[in-house]
This record gives C-alpha cells, sequence and structure tokens, in this order.
C-alpha cells in the first residue's frame, strides 16, 4: 500500500513539475484573473487558451450584432457587403449556402444585404465564365472593410479574383 500510495505522489509530482497537464484544478476566480497560478496543475498552452477563450466570449459579447429583422419580427441575418472592383467588367455573383442569392454588379458597385449565419460557396461569373469561387462564413463576429464593420464580405477584382 505504501509503495502505491508514494508511486502516485511522485507521480503527480512529476507530471506538474514537467508542465504535462493540461487542465487547471480549482483554481479560485480572482486567482486565475491575477495569473497567480504557481501552486495548481497546468502548463502554459492551457492557461493561454483558457484566456484566449474568455477574452474571446468577453469580445463577442461587447460587440453589438448588426441583423435585420421582417416586420413579422423574424431575424433575416448579418450584414454583409458583395463589392465588385473591377474597373470594366461586370459581374454576376451566385452565393449558395444556407440561402441563395445571386447579385448582377457593374464595375465600381457595391450592395448591402443580409445572410442568415452558415457557410457559403460565392462563384463570379464575367462573361457567363466562372472566374473565381470563395467559401465565407456569415457569423456574429464583427470585420472591417474599408473602415466599414460587417459580418461578412465578398470583394471581386480582376487582378487575384477574390
Amino acid at each position: 500500500m505504501r509503495k502505491s500510495v508514494l508511486f502516485s505522489v511522485v507521480m503527480g509530482l512529476a507530471l506538474v513539475g514537467a508542465g504535462c497537464s493540461p487542465v487547471l484544478w480549482n483554481v479560485p476566480e480572482k486567482t486565475y484573473l491575477k495569473g497567480d497560478l504557481r501552486w495548481y496543475a497546468t502548463d502554459a498552452d492551457s492557461l493561454n487558451r483558457n484566456i484566449r477563450g474568455r477574452l474571446a466570449i468577453t469580445k463577442l459579447a461587447n460587440q453589438p450584432v448588426q441583423t435585420a429583422t421582417s416586420p413579422e419580427g423574424v431575424a433575416q441575418g448579418y450584414l454583409g457587403v458583395v463589392a465588385n472592383l473591377d474597373r470594366y467588367y461586370p459581374v454576376n455573383i451566385l452565393i449558395e449556402g444556407p440561402e441563395t442569392k445571386s447579385y448582377y454588379l457593374d464595375p465600381g458597385k457595391s450592395e448591402e444585404d443580409y445572410l442568415i449565419p452558415g457557410t457559403y460557396v460565392a462563384t463570379a461569373y464575367r462573361r457567363g465564365l466562372v472566374v473565381g469561387r470563395r467559401v465565407f462564413h456569415s457569423e456574429p463576429q464583427e470585420k472591417r472593410l474599408n473602415g466599414r464593420k460587417v459580418h461578412w464580405y465578398l470583394v471581386y477584382n480582376s487582378y487575384n479574383y477574390w
């Protein structure tokens, strides 16, 4: 019995000392926020993951989500922008996913729209030929497009197509 207890204690100390423990055990909130985890079994990677996760949740909670609602009060999705930055050619853009939409954009034009959350595939057509394809997500996290906050965007230009 003594040998098994001694073995367990030695192995536990070896794991904690080597930084092999991937979890935090019973860390009080104040201690966690101060970062004083000397007496708790943890390693730097798990601590950083926990801190990043907490910061990401706080940031999402503080961001206002831009959505549209129908007159009946049904959410229509998150705000986004589709733009054609080509100087000479119009482009057709087909979006397929939880919703299917298409846009015809003249050179230098853009449109705002709302998409319900999900993963979409956008296909760009110029003169009837496929010139680009891209996968994107409509999600609560905000992105910036030319200083403007949106939840998703598609920007087409003739040089790199997306």
